[in-house]
């Protein structure tokens, strides 16, 4: 006997009643009308709806219901149309964000015993087309999975827009993904995704319910040009080919990346990298580069000042910057690297080798190193907890170094030998300076000093003033030849002294400076010598101040004046005063010497000689 009813269904909300169906929650709360016929022959009951809607869409449905034991068998075919894809994929949290706009589907859902299958659902959009099938292992509670999807087509926002961050631009595309999704473990036996010129390749297990614990994944992906993509800031790539590739294998205690390559832009990175799981976690690296450009791959942006850190309130000009101490102490790890040729800015280095670590809360710097385009540097640090505090140390050292410094010395041909060493505590910038101890030891020569306002750019106001008073070369458009500069410094709790004087000599002028500077409260006390070269035919009449002396603060330099208020300048007896017999001594000496570039070497290295890095010697902790 067959029985046949005409039936319309309707309501507001259309997920009570696929879930009476067993249907997965993935379709929003839209409207619904379902106008059919329902049949009932052989215990088989048939339906059929040919205009049904659901939100903006229309749908056409056959099936057929089977009963078994302990449920029943549902076969349906389907097909719809509509205008707005995008109301079907609103669901709560979902993640699908294709392009709005119409939209054609067809598939056949089978549910039987323990599972719902889902077989050819092709979705065709204007220039996509993705074609699905899944199997969803019932009850739902189980998490299992199985999916085969492939699709092709000119515009990939057809059928995604953005991943995470990334904002797509319409490409050809294609893809193919195979596998198994069980819990929260995915399968890959396939995942091929294609996107104009860009690729990506996968296969193996990614574990993405326990922190990676069971993945064995292997990884390719490449992009000719990265300014194809941008974010949903609207913030651009550079025009850089970027490419990975790697091996992750995880376990319960561990996880680890071989055969790591890396190509971004003219950079290349590979090497190994090990994550140690734990309370405090550990990661070691071990890359090698031929050539590694530090820039970011955004397209550089105007930054927003609004947010700077405005001045202390105090009128100080060393921050308070707090060095990272909890990071320090939430993670253990170490780093060897070696570059071969290494871009930051303008800057091109050779040979840049990196070894340190950290140790339970212990920052170890054993070796930072590199040849620049003229000369070589290489530096040690190591900072360790001290209680509530941290003890540092720093060893530095520059030999035959040429860098160019705004706008000068663009041809290298001023060469600089900086030697550095210092030990202090504290836990912010300005606490570590006010506790600094050790040497400092700076000679710069050859070269020209194309426009003496280049020292104007790099100290400020303070130059500025100074220069006004006592050089008459200032605004000459000759340039001028440098001879040296010569600052040796000595620091004692904070407070750096000349040891004995600092010397700048040109083929104009010749300035010989003694000064005091406490990092503490930032009050200097500066006095300075200056004298014309005969060559040039310029007497000491011509200088307006041939001595000088400066105080105040860092922040607010200013020419000493006496309680009249009249200039503190004008003989050596003031420039003096306050000095030293031993600095005095050298200060007349480099008056008077034939060499003083050579004199003003020899004297700092003899006044700092036990104070020198070590490089021989592991520095003392």
């Amino acid at each position: 006997m067959r029985l046949a009813l005409a039936v319309d269904l309707a309501g507001p909300d259309f997920t009570p009643l696929a879930r009476v169906f067993r249907i997965p929650p993935w379709l929003p709360p839209l409207p619904f009308s379902i106008p059919g016929t329902v049949t009932f022959e052989n215990r088989t009951l048939g339906f059929t709806a040919t205009d049904a809607k659901l939100g903006r869409s229309t749908l056409s449905a056959t099936g057929r219901l089977t009963p078994r034991a302990g449920g029943v068998d549902l076969d349906l075919d389907l097909a719809a149309s509509g205008t707005a894809i995008e109301e079907l994929l609103a669901v709560r949290g979902g993640r699908l964000s294709p392009r709005p706009g119409p939209y054609d589907l067809s598939g056949r859902l089978e549910l039987r015993s323990g599972e719902i299958r889902i077989n050819n659902l092709v979705v065709e959009r204007p220039r996509g087309t993705v074609t699905m099938t899944f199997g969803i292992a019932l009850p739902a509670t189980l998490r299992r999975i199985s999916f085969d999807v492939v699709g092709q087509g000119q515009d990939i926002t057809a059928i995604v827009q953005t991943v995470g961050p990334v904002r797509f631009d319409p490409e050809p595309y294609r893809l193919a993904i195979e596998g198994l999704r069980e819990s929260g473990d995915w399968r890959f036996d396939r995942l091929e995704l294609d996107l104009a010129d860009a690729r990506l390749r996968a296969s193996g297990l990614l574990d993405l319910n326990d922190d990676l614990a069971s993945t064995q994944l292997a990884v390719e992906a490449s992009i000719p040009d990265l300014s194809a993509l941008s974010l949903e800031t609207g913030q651009a790539f550079r025009p850089w080919p970027f490419a990975i590739s790697g091996h992750v294998d995880g376990t319960a205690e561990s996880l680890a990346i071989d055969d790591l390559s890396i190509l971004l832009g003219e950079s290349d990175l590979t090497g190994q990298v090990r994550v140690r799981r734990g309370d405090v976690p550990r990661i070691d690296a071990d890359l090698r580069s031929q050539v590694l450009r530090l820039a970011s791959p955004l397209q550089a942006v105007t930054p927003d000042r609004s947010a700077d850190e405005p001045p202390a309130a105090d009128g100080r000009l060393l921050p308070e910057t707090a060095l990272p101490v909890e990071f320090l102490e939430r993670i253990d790890g170490a780093l060897d690297m070696h570059v071969t040729a290494l871009r930051w800015g303008e800057a091109d280095l050779a040979n840049f080798a990196l070894d340190a670590g950290i140790e339970g809360g212990i920052l170890d710097v054993g070796r930072l190193a590199f040849d620049g385009e003229r000369g070589s540097v290489q530096l040690r640090a190591h900072s360790r907890p001290d209680g509530e505090r941290r003890i540092h140390s720093l060893d530095l050292s520059a030999v035959e170094l040429g860098v160019p410094i705004r706008n000068w010395n663009d041809d290298l041909s001023t060469r600089i030998d900086l030697e550095l060493a210092l030990d202090s505590s504290g836990l912010t910038l300005a606490e570590i300076l006010a506790d600094a101890s050790g040497m400092v030891f700076f000679h710069a020569s050859g070269g020209r000093i194309p426009d003496w306002r280049i020292l104007d750019n790099l100290y400020g106001n303070l130059f500025e003033q100074l220069f006004r008073r006592i050089n008459p070369f200032r605004d000459s458009p000759e340039p001028a030849d440098l001879e040296c500069v010569v600052t040796p410094v000595e620091i004692a709790d904070g407070v750096l002294t000349s040891a004995p004087s600092s010397l700048l000599s040109t083929s104009q002028l010749r300035m010989t400076t003694n000064s005091r500077i406490n990092l503490e409260n930032e009050a200097i006390d500066i006095s300075i010598r200056s004298t014309p070269r005969r060559a040039l035919g310029v007497s000491a009449g011509e200088l307006i101040n041939p001595f000088i002396r400066l105080r105040g603060t860092l922040a607010k330099p200013k020419l000493a004046v006496d309680e009249s208020g009249a200039l503190l300048t004008g003989g050596a007896a003031v420039a003096t005063a306050g000095l030293s017999l031993f600095a005095k001594a050298a200060w007349d000496r480099l008056a008077r010497s034939r060499d003083p570039c050579r004199d003003a070497v020899k004297l700092g290295r003899e006044r700092l000689s036990d104070r020198f890095p070590r490089w021989d010697e592991p520095p003392a902790r």
